[in-house]
């Protein structure tokens, strides 16, 4: 604005290229990253700002552009393409929510310029092609600098946007490939959970898209021994490659599945976001089956031995992903009747709250008991009961044959 009001004032042609100034920039990059509310305010606060900017200029003093009535035009055309940009663009997911963003702006602009125009003495049909001219620039530069900057800003400051999340939750991805032709039990147990995590995040306010894509990732590190983990072990009456082995042995084993997972990720550059999942999904949990293996053995381990070193969950996504694999695989292997769902995840809910695991973030009593209701209700119809087909009929295999 400082830089082109000099320029484009005053407008004696009236050609409305004032307004062609891409401000809406501002709103639609702050959008991209914040709520929706918090652009709002941006949105209004540049429209002020730049009319302010340009109602001060010493060298456009008694030109058409002067006063408080030309002053409020400006700003609340600015401020109306803002609003209409954050609107459209509202935390992108894809790269076409900046080309929508840019029409909302150009529209809203245009608009809100025709408004004004409809007021003023004399006027000439020739002013609505300057001024659909002037939004439509105003649109598409905006767009543009919002796109550009926005991906400057996720660069430098390492910001995880939401286009990069949905990039990361693509079955294609080479991690999740991998992952479904080497370790298909693991695949599937994380897309499960994943399903889960996105449900109850919804049900507490909290980021589905992150609670789905870091429940996806958050077993990667099996794929360094797929075949030590249950999940993995296809077939039927096979030997356990743990027969044999100590339990403390096993533990490590099964514990390591959190550095290789982190290695892996560093690897595949995975964003920081999510890499917490891989670490956190366990917190300082004991590896409970080979630690209870141990001790009736007889013997009395060190529970370091058996302890994942963590970090608790620092986030409610990752609390939600803690407890939503923590419940698959419990009732996974149990009873899948509805009582016992119930019984099984208010179990393992209650185990959690007992060990503390929660401590470190900002979970409350009140979203686990909606956490809870959501797995339930997940896992039920997951687990639903199918009807059991009789044998085909004389008549149909004959038929057949």
């Amino acid at each position: 604005v400082r830089v082109a009001f000099p320029v484009l004032t005053p407008d004696a042609e009236r050609t409305f290229l004032l307004h062609a100034i891409p401000v809406s920039t501002a709103a639609i990059v702050v959008g991209s990253f914040a709520r929706l509310s918090y652009a709002a305010v941006v949105a209004a606060a540049v429209g002020i700002f730049a009319a302010f900017i340009g109602g001060s200029f010493p060298q456009v003093a008694g030109s058409t552009y002067i006063g408080p009535l030309q002053s409020l035009e400006y700003a609340m055309v600015a401020t109306a393409g803002g609003l209409a940009g954050a609107a459209a663009i509202n935390r992108a997911e894809r790269i076409n929510r900046y080309a929508l963003a840019g029409i909302a702006a150009a529209l809203a602009t245009g608009a809100a310029m025709a408004s004004f125009w409809l007021f003023e003495m004399p006027r000439a049909n020739v002013d609505l092609a300057w001024i659909g001219l002037a939004a439509g620039i105003h649109g598409a530069a905006s767009a543009v600098l919002g796109l550009g900057i926005f991906a400057l800003l996720a660069f430098a400051l390492g910001i995880t946007s939401r286009i990069q999340l949905l990039e990361l939750a693509q079955p294609e991805h080479p991690l999740l490939r991998r992952l479904q032709e080497e370790a298909p039990g693991t695949y599937h147990h994380s897309m499960l959970v994943g399903s889960l995590a996105e449900r109850a995040a919804i049900a507490i306010g909290a980021d589905p898209l992150l609670a789905r894509v870091g429940a996806y990732y958050h077993d990667i590190g099996k794929l360094a021994m797929p075949r030590y983990y249950i999940e993995n072990m296809l077939e039927e009456g096979a030997a356990s490659p743990h027969d044999g082995l100590p339990p403390e042995e096993s533990a490590r084993i099964i514990r390591a599945h959190v550095t290789n997972g982190l290695e892996l990720a560093r690897k595949h550059r995975l964003p920081d976001v999510i890499r917490d999942f891989i670490p956190q999904h366990h917190g300082t949990r004991l590896v409970s089956y080979f630690y209870r293996t141990a001790v009736r053995e007889g013997r009395q381990p060190d529970p370091a031995d058996f302890r994942y070193e963590g970090p608790r969950p620092q986030s409610r996504e990752a609390a939600i992903v803690m407890l939503a694999d923590s419940c698959e695989a419990v009732i996974r292997a149990g009873d899948h009747d509805p009582a016992a769902i119930d019984q099984s995840v208010d179990a393992v809910i209650a185990e959690r709250l007992a060990e503390g695991q929660f401590d470190e973030c900002d979970i409350t009593m009140r979203d686990l008991q909606a956490i809870a209701r959501t797995f339930k209700a997940t896992f039920r119809a997951v687990y639903h009961p199918r009807v059991r087909y009789p044998q085909p009929t004389p008549e149909e295999l004959a038929s057949v044959a």
